[in-house]
């Protein structure tokens, strides 16, 4: 049960395009804890076909199933732009009594309430996935993502466990980073786990590069926005760098270099909010997301957006 000091505490949470923002009160002092004790860690699961394939109009999110202790499988979006995980009310069942409920707002849509459950237990196979959290969120889903996915991996079930999102082969592993030739992960960039929002209260990972505009260093890793990336719109109205811009819709598309690497038919959106390297992005990669040791790892594979996967 959430002692009701802790839900006093919980203000205004926001869903944006698949991703919430929510009240966080601590990180654990034990973050990181499965790695340095070495504790068994999942096998590799395979990802959805068409992840990393979308763009800002669309499609393509990362995808995975879990099992719930009644042993259905649901799908879950792996989404690191999300600090906490949220359920679609269809398995409110599922989750006993609730201890309360709150506000939330999906970006375009009016505000709903949700209702804040006692965390169950997540399986990926038989093993059970850690959480930071004792409390997950559930809401109903937007129409377009109901299409896709049933539930949001949040970083309160992420943050513990080094990651890699291998697109060319179709998976998501679990590593050990102490014991794996980092070498063949590629560039490492430092990631930043940053407190952010209402009483620093949100936790994201962040790394501190320059964007694919102007001189904003702060990039937020995330795997819930299907796009390329975002950019605060006052730095996107000019032609930057190698950046080729021509605008088209809500998004711009790109030809050009980023950190040294060229990449072409980069699709970003502009916002008021935040600086994002987004999932289209990141799947032209290797990706492999060591949050115990804040570090994350990029390998190109491939300069322009990746293809639906046949397996």
């Amino acid at each position: 049960m959430i002692p009701r000091k802790l839900l006093k505490r919980i203000r205004q949470i926001e869903l944006r395009t698949g991703r919430v923002a929510v009240c966080l009160f601590a990180w654990l002092v034990f973050g990181g804890a499965l790695a340095v004790l070495g504790a068994p860690l999942p096998q590799e699961v395979v990802i959805n076909q068409d992840a990393g394939c979308g763009g800002w109009f669309g499609g393509g999110w990362l995808t995975v199933k879990l099992r719930l202790e009644t042993k259905e499988e649901v799908v879950f979006s792996v989404d690191t732009g999300s600090p906490i995980t949220v359920l679609d009310d269809s398995l409110k069942s599922k989750l006993g009594k609730p201890a309360g409920t709150m506000p939330v707002d999906f970006a375009g849509s009016k505000r709903q309430p949700a209702g804040v459950y006692a965390a169950p237990k997540l399986f990926l196979g038989d093993f059970p996935l850690f959480t930071t959290n004792d409390y997950v969120f559930c809401t109903p889903l937007k129409k377009k993502f109901k299409q896709h996915f049933q539930g949001i991996l949040g970083m309160d079930c992420l943050a513990d466990y080094c990651i890699q999102l291998d697109f060319v082969a179709g998976k998501m592993r679990f590593l050990n980073s102490g014991k794996t030739n980092t070498e063949a992960w590629g560039k490492m960039y430092p990631l930043t786990l940053a407190k952010s929002g209402p009483q620093n209260q949100f936790i994201q990972p962040l790394i501190h590069q320059a964007g694919f505009f102007g001189n904003n260093t702060n990039l937020l890793i995330d795997t819930g926005c299907h796009a390329d990336g975002l950019v605060n719109q006052s730095e996107t109205g000019a032609v930057i760098g190698s950046w080729l811009l021509s605008f088209i819709g809500c998004g711009r598309f790109h030809s050009g270099v980023w950190d040294g690497e060229k990449y072409s038919h980069i699709e970003v959106a502009p916002v008021d909010h935040v600086n994002v390297l987004g999932l289209r992005f990141l799947a032209r990669h290797l990706v492999t997301l060591d949050f115990p040791n804040q570090k994350m790892y990029l390998k190109q594979t491939s300069v322009a957006p990746v293809q639906i996967r046949k397996d």
